[in-house]
């Protein structure tokens, strides 16, 4: 009976080192295979997939697949993580076949619009009047993005998936929030005095092309705080004073 226990815990534990061995793998491949520099831009930051999230721990990947605008039928790539859904376009038509790390390992990809965070993702039901076997939903502030999968079972599971995603992204994240708030407030009572911290310098902060994009963040205890993304190399609109 014990060497059935602990033959069950080293499953397990060889199980769980596969999938993050997968997990990782997936996240590196996307981060060489989607291109983020044309809209680099337009986002608040640069995305590293690979990383930990604002508030549920590390990035993991959930699903993945081809769908289609309700309305336009332009072909997408769907990457959906625990934190957020990232729609891409694809230099490959699939022609009404899934998208698959292993078989299109060489497809490269571009992102159709801002990643699409879980904290204010709603799934709902197809744009379309009548009954609809394959198509949802995805509402983001005012904006309601119709979409349709390749069958009846990839709308089925790309619910599962997605409303899943939504509840534990809610669950997790109200554990952050709470626990920071606990020991935020345990460091409130115990502190002592006032730091300011005034930064000076940065080196190796010029991408290739002489260009800086740099920003700040720090952390001491439960309080973080991180400066807006600041082009160019003028400094002083890097206004950063964490107490």
């Amino acid at each position: 009976q014990e060497a059935f226990k602990r033959a069950k815990i080293l499953c397990d534990q060889v199980n769980e080192g596969m999938r993050m061995k997968e997990n990782s793998e997936r996240l590196e491949w996307l981060q060489i295979h989607v291109d983020l520099h044309t809209e680099e831009k337009a986002l608040q930051e640069k995305i590293t997939f690979n990383s930990l999230t604002n508030s549920v721990g590390p990035r993991r990947f959930l699903h993945c697949g081809v769908l289609k605008k309700t309305k336009s039928e332009k072909e997408l790539v769907g990457f959906l993580f625990n934190d957020f859904l990232l729609l891409t376009t694809s230099s490959t038509t699939f022609n009404g076949h899934q998208f698959s790390f292993d078989k299109h390992h060489n497809v490269n990809l571009k992102l159709y619009r801002q990643p699409m965070f879980l904290s204010a993702l709603t799934l709902g039901p197809s744009v379309r009047k009548e009954e609809d076997t394959v198509g949802f939903s995805l509402k983001l502030g005012d904006t309601i993005l119709g979409l349709d999968t390749l069958s009846v079972n990839d709308k089925t599971l790309w619910n599962s998936k997605i409303s899943e995603a939504l509840s534990s992204f809610a669950v997790n994240e109200k554990k952050f929030l709470t626990t920071q708030k606990s020991v935020h407030e345990n460091e409130t009572k115990e502190s002592k005095g006032r730091l300011l911290l005034i930064i000076v310098k940065g080196d190796n902060i010029f991408d290739p092309s002489g260009n800086i994009h740099a920003y700040c963040e720090a952390s001491m205890g439960s309080q973080e705080q991180k400066t807006a993304v600041v082009t160019g190399g003028n400094f002083e609109k890097m206004g950063f004073k964490p107490e």
